[in-house]
Formats: C-alpha cells, sequence, structure tokens
C-alpha cells in the first residue's frame, strides 16, 4: 500500500473517531438537562436548593421550577434545577444521589414509590439534607415533608364530574402517565373507587402516555381501536389531554365522548373552549415550588413545617376558563 494512500486512510479514521466523539458529547448532554451553574451568582447565597424534575421542558414541572426559583430569589435560597430530557426515574435518583454527595443544603423532587428512594432519603438525612417531595408523595421514605395535590382525592373529583353529567352506563378508557408513578396510581384508584361504586361505569382499559403528547395520543388510538364502545376518557397527566384531544381526530365519532383531562395548561384550556374536552381537574404547581422553597427556608431557621401540606384541585370548566381567561398562574 502507497504511503500517501496510507495517510488518507488514517485521515479518514481520523476524522470517523473525532465524528463519533461528537456524536456522543451532543447527544449525552441531550439525554439530562442540568442548569447551567452561576458560581459568581451562586456565591451570594448562603443556601443551596436542588430541584429534581420528573422531565425537564414538561410545562407542568416547568411551573414547579417557576415557583421554586422566585421564592428562592425571595428568600435567598440558590435553586439548582435538574431533570431527564424524558421521564425516568432512574435517571432521578442517580440524579439525586450525586446531589447528595455534592452537599447541596436540601433536595426538592418528586416522591418516587422504590426502595432505592427511600434508602437515598435515609442517606440524604444521615448528612443532614431535607427532602421535600412536590406533585407525589412516598410518606414512609422519612422525607421531611410533602407540598402538593392529594392525588387520590383528585381523582375521586374527576369520577364525581363524570357522575354528574353523564347518564345511563359509561364505559370508560384511562391515559395514564405511568403505571409505577405514585400520583398516577392514586389518581387512577380515587378514580376508579369513585365510578365503579355506582354501577353504572366500567373501566374498559388503561393506556399509558409515557408523560408525553405523542404517547397520550397513541394510547387513545389504541383505547378506541380495542374498545370501541368506550364512551367517556379519563387523562390522568399534564399532556394527556392534549394526547386524547389528538389520538380522537383519528378515529370517526370519537368527538362525542365525554373526557376529563388534568391540569390548565394553555393547550388544556383552549381544547376546553373549543369544547373537545369538558372538564380537567386543576391543581397549582407554581405554589407547590414556591413552598417547598419557603419550607427549606423555615428549616434552616429550625422552625416547625407540617409534614403534609395539601394544595388546592378543582374541577375546571370552560366557563371557568371563559371567567379567569386561562390557566394555572
Amino acid at each position: 500500500m502507497g504511503e500517501r494512500r496510507k495517510r488518507w486512510l488514517f485521515a479518514v479514521f481520523f476524522l470517523g473517531c473525532l465524528a463519533s466523539l461528537a456524536a456522543t458529547v451532543y447527544f449525552g448532554t441531550k439525554a439530562f438537562y442540568v442548569e447551567p451553574v452561576n458560581s459568581e451568582e451562586n456565591e451570594t447565597y448562603q443556601t443551596r436548593a436542588a430541584l429534581i424534575m420528573e422531565e425537564a421542558g414538561n410545562p407542568y414541572w416547568e411551573q414547579i421550577k417557576e415557583g421554586a426559583v422566585a421564592a428562592g430569589e425571595e428568600a435567598g435560597i440558590y435553586i439548582e434545577t435538574y431533570g431527564p430530557s424524558k421521564a425516568g426515574k432512574d435517571e432521578q435518583l442517580e440524579t439525586m444521589n450525586r446531589m447528595i454527595e455534592s452537599n447541596v443544603d436540601a433536595i426538592i423532587t418528586q416522591g418516587i414509590d422504590d426502595p432505592v428512594f427511600q434508602e437515598l432519603v435515609q442517606k440524604a438525612l444521615e448528612k443532614g439534607v431535607p427532602v421535600i417531595t412536590v406533585d407525589s408523595d412516598v410518606p414512609e421514605s422519612g422525607r421531611r415533608a410533602y407540598i402538593g395535590t392529594d392525588n387520590y382525592e383528585a381523582g375521586v373529583s374527576a369520577g364525581e364530574e363524570l357522575l354528574r353529567n353523564t347518564e345511563g352506563m359509561q364505559h370508560v378508557g384511562i391515559v395514564s402517565g405511568s403505571a409505577d408513578t405514585v400520583n398516577q396510581k392514586e389518581r387512577v384508584e380515587g378514580f376508579r373507587d369513585t365510578v365503579e361504586a355506582s354501577g353504572r361505569v366500567e373501566i374498559k382499559d388503561i393506556g399509558y402516555s409515557g408523560i408525553s403528547e405523542i404517547g397520550a395520543a397513541q394510547a387513545t388510538y389504541s383505547l378506541l381501536k380495542e374498545e370501541p364502545d368506550i364512551t367517556a376518557l379519563y387523562g390522568t397527566s399534564a399532556l394527556d389531554a392534549i394526547g386524547i384531544a389528538q389520538g380522537m381526530e383519528e378515529i370517526e365519532g370519537a368527538g362525542e365522548l365525554y373526557v376529563i383531562g388534568f391540569d390548565t395548561l394553555p393547550e388544556t384550556v383552549q381544547l376546553l373552549e373549543e369544547g373537545t374536552i369538558d372538564a380537567t381537574v386543576r391543581q397549582h404547581p407554581v405554589q407547590m415550588g414556591e413552598q417547598a422553597v419557603y419550607d427549606v427556608a423555615r428549616l434552616n431557621q429550625q422552625q416547625y413545617v407540617p409534614s403534609v401540606q395539601h394544595t388546592e384541585t378543582v374541577i375546571w370548566r370552560a366557563s371557568d376558563a371563559a371567567r379567569e381567561g386561562g390557566g394555572e398562574r
């Protein structure tokens, strides 16, 4: 082989390695979002807290972040935000462990029904790091406080709304964010207990969205194809109602179904106003983020913090959206 050909092959190999390395770095950084830490800004705060989100960029979690950051500025607490690009408990737990090792002063995160979560909460406590859960709770974990919706009762409210606004036998399909997440399971359980006790509602099946619009659309389409007698749909996570509406577009006659969603994202409110969905459960994620950070401040001052602080949930209809002009803030 000639010297020139050898050099050419080496150059191609070298460029290929560079391209592979660049791709690895690029997609690796996309896999988990870490908010850049401004070290100079961080030095102006005496307390550093980590907010570990279920999913970076999720509109619902962005509202929790909004409340946490605003409260942090007021209370003098620096908020570092972390979250996987796609919801997944393994990455959440790994990040929680890293935050404990990095000696943050407090951790705010979703309660995860997993033995590893409980082990990490205990590890944090041993290091003097309080863990505050938002959105979903695992009370037996030893977490210091929970701020958020009473998810079982929210499911009860959704079930009562269905019973109030329908007559006769109803066949219901449920689109849930996850089969494993505590809050999703509780919202399904509260709903199921309420509607099945009426004797005129049958839960046909449950599809899972993976906390995404496209997942909710796919789950809806599958439910309606496999169970054509479904008369109502119930979505239990923030993006489910939006995905349900998309999935219904693919099925002829599906627009006549009774639909209840969760949360009041702008897109969900628009669906209410258009009459595509009938109701949604309104939570207060901004308040969750705010209250969690204020509790961190109280703990720093050795003040009493209640272990359970339920934020309000109400059923939100088109008339409510028209009266107040939009979603949660």
